[in-house]
């Protein structure tokens, strides 16, 4: 899965919990990154968790570009800016999802268990 989110402790916070369920997780700052790791990386990426609001390329633009690139990829939304109505008219697929910020591990590990 990759994770991009530009607040560095979030980012951190994210991975841990979804590392110590085993999961392999790639990472990037924002969607630029993101799209970076994307090119470098030949395996397949069944998941992107990414930020709504990012520098250079927040994540709906990002998911979208990574849905055109890797179809079949889900997506998962997630902010601290929007409210649940707001993110789920974003995400605007069955494949996506949104989870709002502050989230605890539970909640994120059901949200990413839900898409995969």
């Amino acid at each position: 899965m990759l994770l991009v989110e530009d607040d560095a402790s979030v980012r951190h916070y994210a991975r841990r919990i979804l590392e110590g369920r085993g999961y392999k997780v790639l990472e990037a700052g924002n969607g630029r990154e993101a799209l970076t790791v994307h090119e470098r990386y030949a395996e397949p990426i069944h998941l992107v968790v990414a930020d709504v609001f990012m520098p250079f390329l927040g994540g709906i633009e990002l998911t979208r570009r990574l849905a055109d690139l890797r179809p079949g990829i889900k997506t998962l939304l997630m902010s601290g800016h929007v409210d649940r109505s707001i993110g789920r008219s974003a995400a605007g697929s069955p494949d996506r999802n949104f989870l709002p910020k502050p989230f605890t591990p539970r909640a994120l590990l059901q949200s990413v268990q839900k898409l995969l």
